[in-house]
């Protein structure tokens, strides 16, 4: 999990690739929270990134990417608490559910833990031995992944004989084996090569056969904070699992190194939001893109966490908001990174707290499931001010007029409008000559592409573009559903897709460990569904979700999906399915109605 939301090597990987293909500042201009011109960027034609770009897109398509098995999105999450002067029972309440890979099992159980000195009901995790989300007896906890830049790939210098160049001069990379035993077939053997830096990545995939990969260029080392030896990540959840208040909160959040999250905490009187993880300190550059890692010059001289980081504790607003926004400002202290999320569900979760002076549980709940797209919003007064085409795809954009982005699974809008908007941003990315090779945060820079500022992206006018893109995603959109899109349903086509990663391959055991159901939202809605560009389903978001109210944390509300048994053949395998795309919840109360099956755990 440190690996998959920690950042931002991809990114690096990506931009690296685009080298030589755009000029740097139309680069730049692919993530667009990245405004200013850092050293790398003229760093890079001198460290040879040209005779690396090609192996920079080799590698994105060679490593593991979302939706795969055993993967993560890049950004996941929301949380938001309110202080008992906003809270009906004049007590906190908090709210939380992260956003990571739909799957079978889930990744989360939903337990209760009662000890004579100790009682915990939330999430735990396979292997763990504590809670990831929860509350015990005194506080409530969440997370958030932050976006701050914790990872740095280092271009190494390999010297003819195999070593390769350092500011001390040449030194041999440590290279170690590692053997995967396979059933009924030989072993398979990785060497992994280590520069100053950390592991070579650019041997993912390469041919080691008598080690002849390891003494050749190219060479990418991968600087990770979520690599580092001495981690305290489990004692860090350990201690936030007996903190008593939100201090001692804090103080379990300096202690859980990786990865970088957005810890929010309420206890019985107050609310506060902590940073958790390390951030590098760089002695030049930014972490824009790939850097030489022969002279030193961007090496880490260390990293920063605990209070240096950005916390809040017990705000003068009586809230406290976030989901994957940036924390802090630019002129922050400590440098956090160049890449943040876009801010549209916090602005939404920002609005439905302002609806109420008093807060409860069940408001909490029920924002949990908003499904209005406040990106949708942003830029439906563009789409309808297009001159209105003919045919089916008139009738389809007609559809949008008075829509408020109201994203319901018995409306045909919301297909409308991700059909649309996916395909005027993979158009631009095709006149451009990307394609799909690199990960860079679409809607973000779908929005800023339709300002004055970006249109140059669509020639200086993007209106021809928006409007052949209406008609291409109109055309297919009717291949599947018909030709009339007053008849078009979002749910037809927005389904969470709960697969087991190994057994849903198989023809049989596929279809009884996966379940399908038509959902709301989409990606950019508090009941989060998301999926790569190009794809109309949900693939991520709240498998979990969980509502505390501190006047009583009995009463604490949770649900997960798409059930709590992980046996294929039990009837509690989905049967939370239904209950969590409509809102429902259970609780993890003291006492049970009835017990169906008893287990005994014996040294």
């Amino acid at each position: 999990m440190a690996g998959w939301l920690s950042y931002n090597y991809r990114t690096e990987l990506a931009r690296l690739h685009l080298t030589g293909k755009l000029p740097t500042d139309k680069i730049r201009q692919l993530w667009p929270s990245v405004t200013v011109p850092g050293p790398e960027a003229e760093a890079l034609p001198q460290a040879g990134a040209l005779r690396y770009a090609a192996l920079a897109g080799e590698m994105l398509r060679r490593l593991p990417h979302f939706p795969g098995r055993f993967t993560q999105p890049d950004e996941a999450s929301d949380e938001w608490a309110v202080d008992g002067q906003h809270s009906a029972t004049g007590a906190p309440l908090l709210a939380g559910d992260p956003h990571l890979a739909f799957g079978f099992p889930s990744i989360w159980y939903l337990a209760r833990i009662d000890t004579p000195d100790a009682s915990l009901a939330g999430a735990t995790a396979p292997g763990v031995p504590f809670l990831i989300l929860g509350r015990n007896r005194d506080i409530a906890w969440s997370f958030t992944t932050t976006g701050a830049d914790t990872q740095d790939v280092f271009i190494e210098t390999v010297l003819p004989d195999g070593d390769y160049q350092t500011p001390d001069g040449p030194k041999p990379f440590t290279v170690r084996e590692e053997r995967i035993r396979v059933r009924g077939r030989p072993d398979v053997v990785i060497h992994v090569r280590e520069s100053r830096h950390g592991p070579i990545i650019s041997d993912v995939g390469q041919p080691a056969e008598n080690g002849e990969a390891l003494v050749h260029p190219p060479a990418l080392a991968l600087a990770a904070v979520n690599l580092a030896p001495g981690s305290t990540a489990a004692s860090g959840i350990m201690a936030l699992n007996a903190a008593r208040t939100v201090e001692e909160a804090g103080r379990a959040a300096a202690e859980i190194t990786t990865p970088m999250q957005n810890l929010l905490v309420a206890d019985h009187s107050h609310i506060a939001l902590f940073t958790t993880g390390r951030v590098p300190v760089r002695k030049s550059g930014d972490g824009w893109a790939p850097v030489p890692g022969a002279s030193g010059a961007y090496d880490w001289t260390g990293t920063v966490g605990g209070i240096q980081l950005p916390f809040f504790i017990a705000p003068d607003s009586g809230r406290l908001v976030n989901a994957n926004e940036r924390t802090a400002p630019p002129d922050f202290p400590v440098f956090l990174g160049l890449d943040w999320f876009g801010d549209w569900r916090a602005q939404r979760i920002r609005a439905l707290l302002d609806e109420k002076r008093k807060l409860s549980v069940d408001d909490f709940t029920s924002m949990q499931v908003d499904a209005t797209d406040i990106f949708a919003r942003q830029l439906l007064p563009l789409l309808t001010a297009l001159p209105p085409p003919d045919g089916v795809a008139g009738r389809a954009a007609a559809l949008l007029q008075h829509w408020g982005g109201e994203m319901a699974v018995d409306l045909p809008q919301p297909l409308i409008f991700n059909a649309w908007i996916q395909r005027f941003y993979l158009d631009l990315m095709r006149r451009a000559g990307i394609g799909d090779s690199y990960f860079g945060p679409w809607q973000e820079f779908v929005a800023w592409v339709v300002t004055p500022a970006g249109a140059d992206w669509c020639g200086g006018d993007c209106k021809p573009i928006l409007l052949q893109a209406l008609h291409d995603a109109v055309a297919g959109l009717s291949a599947r559903f018909g030709n009339d899109p007053a008849a078009w349903r979002w749910g037809d086509a927005h389904q969470a897709i709960f697969r087991h990663p190994l057994l849903g391959a198989l023809p049989l055991l596929g279809r009884l460990t996966t379940s399908r159901i038509a959902v709301p939202g989409d990606d950019q809605t508090l009941f989060r569904g998301g999926a790569p560009v190009g794809r109309l389903e949900s693939l991520h978001g709240p498998e979990y979700r969980g509502v505390y109210d501190l006047a009583d944390l009995d009463l604490s509300r949770f649900v997960i999906a798409p059930g709590q048994s992980g046996n294929l053949l039990s009837r509690h395998a989905h049967d939370f399915l239904t209950r969590w795309r409509d809102g429902g919840t259970v609780t993890l109360g003291p006492g049970v109605d009835h017990v169906e099956a008893k287990y005994r755990l014996s040294p």
